[in-house]
């Protein structure tokens, strides 16, 4: 019995210090794409209008870059207690181009990085014979890295969310399966059966299904890799000990070495998901 309690505090103390390493993973500037379809043929700006907050603003274009007149209008839009992101700045800094770059289908791409990007904002559309357009508000979060803007109706879209799930679970479920059969059979935890093998098989697929929506929606939702893989951890080290009670209660096999490597295989597993959900970010939301 000792010897679990013993196991089980040195679980905890891992989990309690590998989960603050992995919470500094995620301090990237937040990042925006928006995509407007069916695109105006006639030059524009777009800026978005905020809420005014902090007096203190960072502005990183140039009017020499720019079109005066059409500045001008801009700025005479600004609803009173409201300012533009762009070109008016915003609390920190932000990137970006009030100018669209077109893309192969027709589609203009406006890019905006940096810790200035705010959390909500109305989309602003300046044109060259001074007519404009504004959007309603939109809630920007922090992974969601993408919105798609249908210029005629001004409506406001992410990606769909089962698609990353989909996609997510298929990334995750090859290296993570691989790393927890491997240990279990070279720890002998589980019998080198064809059913056995099978029946984990099963298990290991049905954690990742559980494990997925966790890491997707704690991530996207709470804007943190660092809360995603707390969790995990956390996770992790409940799976391990149900694990240590179906190998003894069950299977009959108390091998606590096994566990312990067990253990560490799902540590390592866990390290695998949250690189490999970083990675996944880059390439899907970005």
């Amino acid at each position: 019995m000792k010897k679990i309690v013993r196991i089980f505090m040195l679980c905890l103390l891992i989990s309690c210090w590998i989960s603050p390493v992995f919470a500094a993973t995620d301090k990237r500037p937040p990042h925006i794409d928006i995509v407007i379809n069916n695109a105006p043929d006639q030059f524009y700006y777009l800026d978005l209008l905020v809420d005014d907050g902090e007096t203190l603003r960072f502005r990183e274009l140039r009017e020499v870059n720019y079109n005066s007149q059409m500045l001008r209008t801009l700025e005479s839009l600004v609803p009173e207690g409201m300012h533009t992101a762009l070109w008016q700045g915003t609390h920190q800094k932000m990137f970006g181009d009030l100018v669209g770059v077109k893309q192969e289908d027709g589609s203009m791409l406006h890019s905006l990085d940096g810790y200035g990007v705010p959390d909500r904002f109305k989309l602003l559309f300046v044109f060259e014979d001074g007519t404009t357009r504004v959007s309603d508000w939109y809630d920007y979060e922090m992974f969601i890295g993408k919105v798609f803007v249908d210029y005629e109706t001004l409506e406001i879209k992410t990606r769909p969310f089962e698609l990353f799930y989909i996609y997510h679970y298929l990334l995750l479920v090859i290296p993570y399966a691989l790393i927890k059969m491997i240990s279990y059979i070279s720890t002998k935890l589980i019998p080198r059966t064809k059913k056995s093998i099978f029946l984990c098989t099963l298990a290991i697929l049905l954690e990742i299904a559980v494990v997925t929506p966790i890491m997707s929606y704690g991530t996207i939702y709470n804007g943190s890799l660092g809360q995603a893989a707390m969790v995990l951890m956390f996770g992790q080290m409940v799976y391990t000990f149900a694990e240590y009670y179906y190998a003894v209660y069950f299977l009959k096999n108390s091998n606590l070495k096994g566990m312990t490597v067990t253990f560490l295989a799902n540590i390592i597993a866990s390290i695998v998901l949250i690189q490999l959900l970083q990675y996944e970010f880059t390439i899907f939301l970005y």
